[in-house]
Protein backbone atom coordinates (compact mmCIF):
# COMPACT_ATOMS: atom_id res chain seq x y z
CA UNK A 1 0.00 0.00 0.00
CA UNK A 2 1.44 3.35 -1.03
CA UNK A 3 2.31 5.98 1.52
CA UNK A 4 2.43 9.73 1.00
CA UNK A 5 6.20 9.82 1.59
CA UNK A 6 7.07 7.13 -0.95
CA UNK A 7 5.06 8.68 -3.78
CA UNK A 8 7.63 11.45 -4.29
CA UNK A 9 10.65 9.10 -4.38
CA UNK A 10 12.35 7.47 -7.36
CA UNK A 11 11.44 4.00 -6.10
CA UNK A 12 7.82 4.82 -5.31
CA UNK A 13 7.14 6.77 -8.50
CA UNK A 14 8.87 4.15 -10.66
CA UNK A 15 6.81 1.38 -9.07
CA UNK A 16 3.63 3.34 -9.77
CA UNK A 17 4.78 4.06 -13.34
CA UNK A 18 5.05 0.30 -14.03
CA UNK A 19 1.47 -0.19 -12.81
CA UNK A 20 0.15 2.77 -14.82
CA UNK A 21 1.88 1.74 -18.05
CA UNK A 22 0.70 -1.86 -17.63
CA UNK A 23 -2.89 -0.69 -17.21
CA UNK A 24 -2.56 1.53 -20.30
CA UNK A 25 -1.28 -1.45 -22.33
CA UNK A 26 -4.02 -3.75 -21.01
CA UNK A 27 -1.56 -5.90 -19.03
CA UNK A 28 -1.81 -7.41 -15.58
CA UNK A 29 1.52 -7.54 -13.75
CA UNK A 30 2.35 -10.28 -11.29
CA UNK A 31 2.34 -8.59 -7.88
CA UNK A 32 5.36 -8.70 -5.55
CA UNK A 33 5.26 -11.37 -2.87
CA UNK A 34 7.68 -10.99 0.01
CA UNK A 35 11.20 -10.90 -1.41
CA UNK A 36 9.91 -11.73 -4.91
CA UNK A 37 9.57 -8.56 -6.99
CA UNK A 38 7.00 -10.15 -9.31
CA UNK A 39 6.91 -8.44 -12.71
CA UNK A 40 8.49 -5.26 -11.35
CA UNK A 41 12.23 -4.43 -11.59
CA UNK A 42 13.98 -6.07 -8.63
CA UNK A 43 16.16 -3.04 -7.79
CA UNK A 44 13.15 -0.70 -7.71
CA UNK A 45 11.03 -3.06 -5.62
CA UNK A 46 13.82 -3.85 -3.13
CA UNK A 47 14.50 -0.12 -2.60
CA UNK A 48 10.79 0.55 -2.14
CA UNK A 49 10.35 -2.40 0.21
CA UNK A 50 13.20 -1.19 2.46
CA UNK A 51 11.86 2.39 2.38
CA UNK A 52 8.38 1.24 3.38
CA UNK A 53 9.74 -0.94 6.16
CA UNK A 54 11.90 1.79 7.72
CA UNK A 55 9.09 4.34 7.53
CA UNK A 56 6.55 1.91 9.00
CA UNK A 57 8.58 1.02 12.10
CA UNK A 58 9.48 4.63 12.97
CA UNK A 59 7.78 7.92 13.84
CA UNK A 60 8.66 11.63 14.04
CA UNK A 61 10.29 11.54 10.61
CA UNK A 62 12.80 14.24 9.68
CA UNK A 63 13.68 14.85 6.02
CA UNK A 64 17.48 15.05 5.73
CA UNK A 65 18.95 16.14 2.38
CA UNK A 66 22.52 15.02 1.72
CA UNK A 67 23.13 15.83 -1.97
CA UNK A 68 21.70 18.05 -4.70
CA UNK A 69 22.58 17.87 -8.40
CA UNK A 70 22.01 19.97 -11.50
CA UNK A 71 22.36 18.70 -15.07
CA UNK A 72 21.26 19.27 -18.65
CA UNK A 73 18.89 16.63 -20.03
CA UNK A 74 17.83 16.03 -23.63
CA UNK A 75 14.03 16.06 -23.90
CA UNK A 76 11.73 15.74 -26.90
CA UNK A 77 8.52 17.63 -27.63
CA UNK A 78 5.31 16.16 -29.08
CA UNK A 79 6.84 16.11 -32.57
CA UNK A 80 10.02 14.40 -31.43
CA UNK A 81 12.25 17.46 -31.69
CA UNK A 82 15.06 17.33 -29.11
CA UNK A 83 16.09 20.19 -26.85
CA UNK A 84 18.17 20.66 -23.70
CA UNK A 85 16.57 21.50 -20.36
CA UNK A 86 18.12 21.77 -16.93
CA UNK A 87 16.83 19.64 -14.07
CA UNK A 88 17.56 19.24 -10.39
CA UNK A 89 17.54 16.03 -8.36
CA UNK A 90 18.33 15.47 -4.71
CA UNK A 91 19.01 12.59 -2.34
CA UNK A 92 18.81 11.99 1.38
CA UNK A 93 16.79 10.05 3.92
CA UNK A 94 13.89 10.23 6.32
CA UNK A 95 15.21 9.77 9.85
CA UNK A 96 12.79 8.24 12.34
CA UNK A 97 12.80 6.69 15.81
CA UNK A 98 11.27 3.33 16.75
CA UNK A 99 9.32 2.76 19.97
CA UNK A 100 12.58 1.38 21.41
CA UNK A 101 14.41 4.64 20.67
CA UNK A 102 16.38 3.20 17.74
CA UNK A 103 17.06 5.42 14.71
CA UNK A 104 16.39 4.13 11.19
CA UNK A 105 16.92 5.83 7.83
CA UNK A 106 14.62 5.50 4.82
CA UNK A 107 16.77 6.55 1.86
CA UNK A 108 15.29 8.43 -1.11
CA UNK A 109 16.03 10.14 -4.38
CA UNK A 110 13.60 12.80 -5.60
CA UNK A 111 13.31 14.61 -8.92
CA UNK A 112 13.38 11.69 -11.34
CA UNK A 113 11.91 8.23 -11.83
CA UNK A 114 11.97 5.31 -14.25
CA UNK A 115 9.11 4.63 -16.66
CA UNK A 116 8.74 1.51 -18.86
CA UNK A 117 8.03 1.87 -22.57
CA UNK A 118 4.94 0.35 -24.19
CA UNK A 119 5.88 -1.40 -27.44
CA UNK A 120 4.26 -3.78 -29.92
CA UNK A 121 4.53 -7.45 -29.01
CA UNK A 122 6.63 -8.87 -31.84
CA UNK A 123 6.02 -12.45 -30.69
CA UNK A 124 2.23 -12.30 -30.72
CA UNK A 125 0.31 -15.06 -32.50
CA UNK A 126 -3.14 -14.94 -34.08
CA UNK A 127 -6.08 -17.34 -34.20
CA UNK A 128 -6.10 -18.90 -37.65
CA UNK A 129 -9.88 -18.86 -37.92
CA UNK A 130 -10.86 -15.52 -36.42
CA UNK A 131 -7.63 -13.62 -36.90
CA UNK A 132 -7.88 -12.37 -33.31
CA UNK A 133 -4.61 -11.92 -31.42
CA UNK A 134 -3.70 -14.55 -28.85
CA UNK A 135 -2.29 -12.72 -25.87
CA UNK A 136 -1.53 -9.03 -25.54
CA UNK A 137 -0.64 -6.91 -28.55
CA UNK A 138 1.42 -4.63 -26.32
CA UNK A 139 4.24 -5.37 -23.88
CA UNK A 140 6.50 -3.35 -21.57
CA UNK A 141 10.08 -3.23 -22.84
CA UNK A 142 12.94 -0.94 -21.93
CA UNK A 143 12.60 2.19 -19.83
CA UNK A 144 13.23 5.90 -19.83
CA UNK A 145 14.16 8.36 -17.09
CA UNK A 146 11.62 11.09 -16.42
CA UNK A 147 12.94 14.28 -14.78
CA UNK A 148 10.52 16.45 -12.83
CA UNK A 149 12.20 19.51 -11.27
CA UNK A 150 13.11 21.96 -14.03
CA UNK A 151 15.60 24.65 -12.93
CA UNK A 152 14.64 28.28 -13.72
CA UNK A 153 17.03 30.41 -15.76
CA UNK A 154 16.61 33.33 -13.37
CA UNK A 155 19.15 33.40 -10.54
CA UNK A 156 16.51 34.70 -8.14
CA UNK A 157 14.01 31.97 -9.06
CA UNK A 158 16.73 29.32 -8.97
CA UNK A 159 17.71 30.32 -5.44
CA UNK A 160 14.08 30.33 -4.35
CA UNK A 161 13.61 26.80 -5.74
CA UNK A 162 16.72 25.46 -4.01
CA UNK A 163 15.85 27.13 -0.69
CA UNK A 164 12.32 25.72 -0.77
CA UNK A 165 13.71 22.21 -1.23
CA UNK A 166 16.36 22.63 1.49
CA UNK A 167 13.75 23.81 4.00
CA UNK A 168 14.96 23.24 7.56
CA UNK A 169 18.19 21.54 6.46
CA UNK A 170 21.50 23.34 6.91
CA UNK A 171 22.74 24.42 3.43
CA UNK A 172 26.42 24.04 4.37
CA UNK A 173 25.92 20.36 5.25
CA UNK A 174 24.66 19.42 1.77
CA UNK A 175 26.95 18.26 -1.07
CA UNK A 176 26.24 20.12 -4.32
CA UNK A 177 26.98 18.45 -7.66
CA UNK A 178 27.35 19.41 -11.28
CA UNK A 179 26.54 16.36 -13.43
CA UNK A 180 27.42 16.15 -17.10
CA UNK A 181 24.63 15.94 -19.65
CA UNK A 182 23.27 12.59 -20.81
CA UNK A 183 25.01 12.79 -24.21
CA UNK A 184 28.43 14.08 -23.14
CA UNK A 185 31.35 11.75 -23.98
CA UNK A 186 33.01 12.20 -20.57
CA UNK A 187 30.63 11.41 -17.65
CA UNK A 188 31.24 13.84 -14.81
CA UNK A 189 30.00 14.20 -11.20
CA UNK A 190 31.68 17.22 -9.62
CA UNK A 191 30.97 17.90 -5.93
CA UNK A 192 33.35 20.85 -5.53
CA UNK A 193 30.57 23.45 -5.56
CA UNK A 194 29.40 25.40 -2.52
CA UNK A 195 25.82 26.47 -1.84
CA UNK A 196 26.57 29.94 -3.23
CA UNK A 197 28.06 28.40 -6.39
CA UNK A 198 25.04 26.15 -6.77
CA UNK A 199 22.43 28.89 -6.67
CA UNK A 200 24.40 31.66 -8.42
CA UNK A 201 26.04 29.96 -11.41
CA UNK A 202 24.16 29.02 -14.56
CA UNK A 203 24.54 25.41 -15.69
CA UNK A 204 26.86 26.59 -18.49
CA UNK A 205 29.06 28.37 -15.94
CA UNK A 206 29.10 25.28 -13.70
CA UNK A 207 30.22 23.13 -16.62
CA UNK A 208 33.02 25.54 -17.59
CA UNK A 209 34.21 25.91 -13.98
CA UNK A 210 34.09 22.15 -13.47
CA UNK A 211 36.34 21.53 -16.46
CA UNK A 212 38.66 24.32 -15.28
CA UNK A 213 39.40 22.76 -11.90
CA UNK A 214 36.07 22.89 -10.06
CA UNK A 215 34.07 25.10 -7.73
CA UNK A 216 34.87 26.95 -4.52
CA UNK A 217 35.76 23.78 -2.61
CA UNK A 218 38.84 22.98 -4.70
CA UNK A 219 42.15 24.72 -5.51
CA UNK A 220 41.00 24.48 -9.14
CA UNK A 221 44.10 23.21 -10.94
CA UNK A 222 43.45 22.53 -14.62
CA UNK A 223 45.42 22.16 -17.87
CA UNK A 224 44.82 24.60 -20.71
CA UNK A 225 44.92 23.92 -24.48
CA UNK A 226 48.73 24.33 -24.48
CA UNK A 227 49.13 21.78 -21.70
CA UNK A 228 50.01 24.36 -19.03
CA UNK A 229 48.61 24.08 -15.52
CA UNK A 230 46.55 27.02 -14.31
CA UNK A 231 44.61 27.86 -11.16
CA UNK A 232 40.89 28.76 -11.01
CA UNK A 233 41.75 32.40 -11.79
CA UNK A 234 43.58 31.45 -14.99
CA UNK A 235 47.06 32.14 -13.57
CA UNK A 236 49.92 29.76 -14.32
CA UNK A 237 50.61 27.43 -11.40
CA UNK A 238 53.92 28.30 -9.76
CA UNK A 239 56.25 26.41 -7.45
CA UNK A 240 56.81 27.45 -3.84
CA UNK A 241 59.89 29.36 -5.00
CA UNK A 242 57.74 31.46 -7.31
CA UNK A 243 58.90 30.17 -10.71
CA UNK A 244 56.18 29.54 -13.28
CA UNK A 245 55.71 26.22 -14.99
CA UNK A 246 57.11 24.04 -12.16
CA UNK A 247 54.16 21.61 -12.45
CA UNK A 248 54.00 21.54 -16.24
Amino acid sequence: MSTKLELETLAGKSFQAWKDQAAKAGLVLRAPNGLDSGDFPENIYSSLRLFRRNVAITKDHKKIITTMSRQLVTVKDEKGRPSKKEYLTYQGYYSGITHKGEEYHANFEIGRYKKPRIVHNGNITYDQRSGDPIGSEKILSGKETVYEIEVPKSKTERKRLVDEIIGDNFPEEIHYYYKSGDNEPMPRRDSTFSYDDFVNYSIEEMRKISFQGGGSKTPGIWRDAEGKLRDKFGQLVTSSSGSKGAYQ
